[in-house]
């Protein structure tokens, strides 16, 4: 070893609440920090938080299970899980959809979509709009029978790409929700 950099601001994070599982997302919301690893959905709150090393005395299980995401959205805190769309209200998921296992999310803006978001899932990519404050699913596109873990939402085009490792690289036009496989 040449060098032992300790004020490093990079850190291995692996509390003993985590089992040792892998983590994939980190979001802060509410006063909190949000953690979707593969054993579930850990919170903890935010305030004083100098080093994350101690984190385990303060962290807080809220669900168990394989958490893949967990993003903020105006107003909302999504969970993207092996058994659907979740919502953090109060400190608990309420579902928004579990038709199947949910990667990722982002808010779609613009004139075709406002406030809508869209996800994707095992079999392909969802679209939610809000309805009197409640998500709603409003175009499913599922007949792409393509895992969805890559989802990006192209605001210059009104639309949205989504991408497969082996299945290639798809672009759906809000227009006319039609779907283009490249």
């Amino acid at each position: 070893i040449s060098t032992l950099d300790l004020n490093n601001p990079v850190n291995w994070l692996n509390p003993v609440s985590f089992n040792g599982a892998s983590g994939y997302a980190i979001a802060m919301a509410n006063g909190n920090i949000y953690f979707a690893t593969a054993n579930g959905l850990y919170e903890m709150p935010d305030a004083g938080i100098t080093s994350l090393k101690s984190a385990d005395s303060k962290l807080r299980k809220i669900a168990t299970g394989l958490s893949w995401n967990v993003v903020t959205m105006p107003g909302r805190l999504l969970v993207g899980r092996d058994d659907g769309l979740f919502e953090v209200k109060g400190g608990r998921l309420a579902p928004v959809d579990q038709t199947t296992g949910y990667w990722i999310c982002q808010p779609v803006g613009g004139p075709v979509q406002p406030g809508g978001i869209v996800a994707g899932n095992y079999r392909g990519v969802v679209m939610f709009n809000q309805q009197n404050g409640i998500l709603a699913k409003s175009k499913d596109f599922s007949s792409i029978n393509t895992s969805a873990r890559f989802v990006e939402y192209d605001s210059s085009t009104a639309s949205i790409w989504m991408s497969h490792p082996y299945r290639g690289v798809y672009k759906i036009l809000l227009k006319d929700f039609s779907i283009h496989k490249y």
